[in-house]
C-alpha cells in the first residue's frame, strides 16, 4: 500500500491529507439517515463523544489502538483494500483447513451475521470492518457474485445508534446486491 503511514506513540498524528474517506452527509452521496449536520471537509475526522457531542479527531494519534491503529492509509489505497477483501474472504493465503476453521462462525446477536476467527459473514458478505475515533471502514467480499465492497469514511458519529459505515454498506448492497444486503451491526428495527 503506497500511501500507508505507521504512527508511533510519540509521533504526531497523520497529516490532514492522509485522512481517509468520502464526505458524510453532503448532497454528493447522502447515506440513509445521515444529515448535513455531519458534513465535514475531506481532511477532517468527525468523532462522536460519549456525551453525544462532535469533535474533530483529525490530529489524534491512533497508535494507542495497537494493531487497529498501526497503519493509516488513504483513498489511494482503495485498490489494495479491494484486492485484500477477496484474499481475506477466500483464504487465498491459507491452507484449506485453516480457512474452513476461520469460516466456522458463531452467532453475534445481529440477525444474519456470524463471527469466526478474525472474520465475519453477514448475508453472504465475508470480511471485516473497523473503527477508530473519526474513521470507519468496511471491507467485504461476496463469493457468490465475486463482488467486493470497500467503504472508507471519516466519521464514526452514529445515526440513530447505528454505525455510519454499516448504514452506507447496507444502502449500497440494497441496490447492487438486493439478495445479499449487508447487515453488519445493524440493530433490528
Amino acid at each position: 500500500m503506497a500511501s500507508v503511514l505507521t504512527p508511533t506513540a510519540t509521533a504526531p498524528a497523520a497529516p490532514a491529507h492522509a485522512a481517509t474517506a468520502d464526505r458524510h452527509g453532503g448532497e454528493d452521496c447522502p447515506p440513509d439517515g445521515l444529515g448535513p449536520e455531519l458534513t465535514a471537509p475531506l481532511d477532517e475526522a468527525i468523532e462522536q463523544t460519549p456525551s453525544g457531542g462532535i469533535e474533530d479527531a483529525t490530529d489524534w494519534n491512533p497508535s494507542w489502538a495497537w494493531a487497529a491503529g498501526a497503519m493509516i492509509s488513504n483513498l489511494h489505497d482503495l485498490h489494495d483494500l479491494r484486492r485484500w477483501a477477496g484474499v481475506l474472504a477466500t483464504g487465498e493465503l491459507l491452507s484449506p483447513a485453516a480457512q474452513a476453521q476461520r469460516l466456522r462462525t458463531l452467532p453475534t446477536g445481529f440477525p444474519g451475521t456470524g463471527y469466526g476467527l478474525g472474520i465475519f459473514e453477514t448475508n453472504g458478505w465475508i470480511g471485516h470492518n473497523g473503527s477508530l475515533p473519526g474513521y470507519e471502514t468496511v471491507t467485504v467480499y461476496l463469493p457468490a457474485r465475486k463482488a467486493t465492497l470497500v467503504v472508507m469514511i471519516n466519521t464514526d458519529a452514529t445515526s440513530r445508534g447505528q454505525e455510519p459505515s454499516t448504514l452506507r454498506a447496507r444502502a449500497i448492497t440494497g441496490i447492487v446486491t438486493p439478495d445479499n444486503v449487508y447487515a453488519g451491526a445493524v440493530r433490528p428495527s
